[in-house]
């Protein structure tokens, strides 16, 4: 990672400096088209929380580049995670902002709660939580303990969840097998048995297989605006986390229902998720348009975009200084 030195923040640092150009594209916008989900908000960058909470995050990145500064060779870092200091309880970052309850509220709908899953313009099918369960095998699964690493410096080591594999999700996504003719059949009555199985299996079953698909990116929505892309790779042992270690659904404030991956930084479990899209080619997330890495791998410490830090922290910077 590059060490930044960051206007506004920084000792000696100009605190008059022109807008940076910024593009209507580089802000998410909120996702209202899942079925009959209905989402109406959007990430405010003139919110007074939303800047708090980006120049919260501009401040950390700054502790972290003055811990990097430090001969890595004196250190162990936590995890394995090079340029990382260990905290003992997973911090809550955000944007500043939950979603409307009208728009997102899995606390009060439970089992009734849905994410849509999409892949391509047509092919889409949402998911109960209740319809998870069941695939997990009637209870949520224990997942492995995960290291959650920041990007902005700090890792909580064995994380617990329980939740359902993504694999696991994906095999549910798979359109089920035509029925077997009867027993028994022959015929005109087979001919007729087998017409009405292939016009009924025409009917219910998506034109092409979401699990199946030649997908090569994840793609987050959420309830709140924020996105994120994953690489396909970088999905192998991922899995949704719907509570705690202890049983209780994922707070409020821990964005509910998400997956997690753990080969990634944190940014890319999308807190408050309301649709995945597989995709056939990489898109980037909030973050990624404004410069962090589009894989995001923190063994790699892929944490910004080659040659475009400095540009994504001066236009935070000048975000938050307004």
């Amino acid at each position: 990672a590059q060490h930044l030195r960051l206007p506004g923040g920084t000792r000696g640092a100009s605190q008059s400096m022109t807008a940076p150009p910024l593009t209507s594209d580089m802000w998410p916008r909120p996702y209202d088209d899942v079925g009959a989900i209905d989402v109406d908000v959007d990430v405010d960058m003139d919110d007074p929380k939303v800047r708090r909470q980006v120049e919260h995050k501009r401040r950390m990145m700054e502790q972290a580049g003055r811990q990097q500064r430090q001969p890595r060779q004196q250190r162990e870092w936590p995890g394995g995670a090079p340029g990382q200091h260990e905290v003992k309880k997973w911090v809550v970052l955000s944007l500043g902002k939950c979603p409307a309850k009208v728009a997102y509220d899995p606390w009060t709908q439970g089992d009734d709660f849905r994410i849509s899953f999409r892949e391509g313009t047509f092919n889409e099918r949402a998911l109960t939580l209740r319809e998870l369960r069941e695939a997990a095998g009637g209870d949520w699964q224990e997942m492995p303990a995960c290291d959650w690493h920041c990007v902005t410096g700090w890792s909580c080591l064995g994380v617990r969840f329980r939740g359902i594999p993504w694999a696991t999700v994906l095999r549910l996504l798979l359109p089920p097998p035509p029925p077997a003719p009867a027993p028994g059949s022959h015929g005109a009555e087979t001919g007729r048995a087998e017409t009405a199985t292939e016009t009924e299996t025409e009917t219910n079953a998506p034109t092409e297989s979401i699990a199946d698909g030649g997908w090569t990116c994840l793609f987050q929505r959420s309830a709140d605006g924020y996105t994120a892309g994953v690489h396909r790779d970088d999905t192998e042992g991922a899995f949704l986390a719907v509570t705690d270690g202890d049983g209780v659904m994922l707070s409020e404030a821990h964005g509910g229902p998400r997956l997690v991956f753990p080969a990634c930084f944190g940014w890319k479990s999308a807190k408050y998720l309301r649709c995945v899209e597989l995709l056939p080619d990489h898109r980037l997330g909030f973050w990624e348009k404004l410069g962090c890495h589009s894989r995001g791998r923190w063994a790699w410490d892929e944490r910004w975009a080659p040659g475009t830090s400095a540009k994504v922290w001066t236009v935070l910077a000048w975000i938050t200084s307004q």
